[in-house]
């Protein structure tokens, strides 16, 4: 689609899908709401964002932002910005991706491997560096290892994707879902 004409052009390090439909974008000047319509307007306080330069970024529902970048885990919130993995006992690393499944549990993937959060438990799931993820159609969570394999999450329990699936080779940053026509 062509540009929005009102979106003014920005350094973009970061964007994530909105609560209400919009996008949030975290560009090397601050932080940005884009909305349904042709509006762009700066964050007040999104500076903090920018400075973080982050590697993941997830809009939550109370309004804050979660934003993983080489150091850990942040939240920022109307302004203000706070280290949140140490809080949350999270092992001091980078954070390379955020996922929120249906049922509410955020999901982490980083240098130290895969955890989930359920309220206030958090709970490693697998050792390793971890590169990719995406929450399938299905609510399964498919997490690309750096030790060149694919784990699906799906209920609480994980499976290792095998060769004859298709699954092997060097690990990669990115996951996709396909689907047979």
């Amino acid at each position: 689609p062509p540009a929005r004409a009102a979106v003014p052009e920005l350094d973009v390090i970061r964007v994530a899908r909105a609560i209400d439909g919009g996008q949030w974008v975290v560009a090397r000047d601050g932080a940005y709401r884009l909305g349904r319509g042709d509006d762009c307007a700066r964050v007040d306080g999104g500076e903090a964002l920018a400075g973080l330069q982050p590697t993941a970024l997830l809009a939550r529902a109370d309004g804050s932002l979660l934003a993983g970048n080489r150091h850990g885990l942040y939240r920022w919130h109307e302004g203000r910005l706070e280290s949140w993995g140490e809080r949350l006992g999270l092992p001091e690393g980078e954070v390379r991706g955020l996922q929120q499944s249906r049922d509410g549990a955020l999901w982490i993937a980083g240098e130290q491997g895969v955890w989930r959060l359920r309220g206030s438990r958090l709970e490693g799931l697998r050792p390793g560096a971890a590169e990719g993820r995406l929450g399938g159609r299905q609510g399964a969570l498919w997490v690309a290892a750096t030790d060149s394999t694919l784990r699906g999450y799906w209920e609480g329990r994980g499976q290792r994707g095998a060769r004859g699936d298709g699954v092997g080779g060097v690990a990669a940053g990115a996951v996709c879902e396909g689907w047979a026509g």
